[in-house]
């Protein structure tokens, strides 16, 4: 298919080399002739468009810009780059194709961009010169001397040592004589004493570190001084005793000496008996008994006269504890009241039963409890206890107790009212 143009492009890129004195400009000149249908050179002014691609077709616009500009005979010159500048980094991917547009028609097909043959050369460079090399390594005769952390890891430099200034006189003179401390060749038993202005070889002759003998110690103790081992004047200290003393005796010090002697103090040994009594009369558990903890879970019940003893069935223990059984069964409240329209009185009476739950675990136990209130006295009410602390176990809500009742008479009526009360617990442990 041909565009509304049929566009006769002579593509002339332009690249100037670079050298020590210039760099190479962000730009090239692009030449070329267009024609229309008729193959009739345009004239006049148009609008120009150029646009970089990364493929002959389709593909993704990498640079483009615009210009406006007045052909002869078709002819036109402009310079790409003076609008948008063209990147260094938009020539170091993959190949690039231009595609030119006229008034807003784009022309087909798009034409790929070629180096001229000088510019090859830029793709390789002699020599660096000014400005800042920023590499990701530096090689020399394919060897690398300094790697991407910027350390060197050619071969070692040599150093000869005339190469080094300011080198100290006793080392630079090359001898083995005593003008320093390190070149000092004593004998055996000398020590390197300081004279005047050098290190020199001497005898030790200073009896401050010379070895002491025992004569020369002054004050020595007496039981030390004789040199002996025997017990004529050993006795006196109380070291030793160990070798005197037979098994079971003390030191003890008497007339002067300490002595070896049978330990007869009784205050200092106590009989099997009188250990048993003094940790019975502490109260410390004796033996056949164990440690641990008791709680008791409860439920409420009603009687139908005040003579009654009711029965319910407490919750039972925490899966983990011993069931002791039910323990207890207290009757806690009793109420009466008369109908004055009749011969006939009403009775009730309240309490609750109690079983026992132990677990070998010592541990705190705390109750927290709330209280209910029934309409009529045989009503057992319900309610919920406050939560157990943060840091306790809740072993749950253990008991119901009924605790009050009461009843009375409308005398303008034969009705009667009657009420009843209580309080409902929840077992914490520590």
């Amino acid at each position: 298919m041909r565009s509304p143009l049929q566009c006769i492009v002579a593509v002339s890129l332009m690249v100037v080399l670079a050298s020590p004195a210039w760099a190479v400009p962000a730009k090239f000149t692009q030449q070329g002739r267009l024609l229309d249908l008729s193959d009739q050179p345009l004239t006049g002014a148009h609008t120009l468009s150029f646009s970089l691609y990364d493929a002959e077709t389709a593909g993704v616009a990498q640079w483009s810009e615009s210009h406006s500009t007045d052909l002869e005979s078709g002819y036109y010159t402009v310079t790409l780059g003076e609008q948008t500048p063209l990147e260094d980094a938009l020539f170091s991917g993959g190949p690039l194709w231009i595609e030119i547009s006229v008034d807003g028609t784009e022309l087909s097909p798009r034409q790929e961009l070629a180096a001229v043959p000088w510019a090859l050369r830029a793709t390789s460079a002699e020599s660096v010169s000014g400005g800042a090399v920023d590499a990701s390594s530096i090689s020399v005769a394919g060897t690398e001397v300094i790697n991407s952390s910027g350390t060197w890891v050619g071969p070692a430099p040599t150093v000869d040592w005339s190469n080094i200034a300011n080198i100290p006189t006793d080392i630079a003179d090359g001898d083995e004589n005593s003008d320093s401390l390190g070149s000092l060749l004593c004998t055996e038993g000398q020590v390197a004493k300081w004279t005047s202005d050098a290190w020199t070889c001497a005898d030790d002759v200073d009896t401050v570190v010379s070895s002491l003998s025992w004569s020369s110690i002054t004050d020595i103790p007496t039981d030390i001084a004789d040199g002996d081992q025997d017990t004529d004047t050993d006795t006196d200290t109380l070291g030793d005793l160990g070798t005197l003393c037979a098994d079971g005796d003390v030191a003890k010090w008497s007339g002067g000496t300490w002595a070896c002697a049978p330990d007869t103090d009784t205050n200092t040994q106590l009989t099997e008996a009188a250990v048993d009594a003094f940790v019975a009369n502490n109260g410390y558990l004796t033996a056949g008994g164990s440690p641990g903890t008791v709680m008791y879970t409860r439920c409420a019940w009603t009687g139908i006269n005040s003579q009654s003893v009711g029965a319910c069935v407490p919750p039972p223990c925490p899966s983990d504890w011993s069931d002791l059984g039910v323990t207890g069964n207290v009757k806690a409240v009793v109420a009466g009241w008369e109908n004055h329209s009749s011969t006939n009185h009403s009775t009730e009476a309240g309490g609750y039963q109690e079983r026992g739950c132990y677990s070998t675990t010592p541990m705190t136990v705390l109750v927290t409890r709330c209280a209910w209130t029934g309409n009529n006295a045989e009503v057992i009410g319900a309610c919920v206890p406050p939560p157990c602390p943060s840091d306790w176990s809740d072993l749950g809500v253990t008991g119901n107790v009924k605790a009050a009742a009461v009843g009375w008479e409308n005398h303008s009526s034969t009705n009667h009212s009657t009420e009843a009360g209580g309080y409902q617990e929840r077992t914490c442990a520590l």
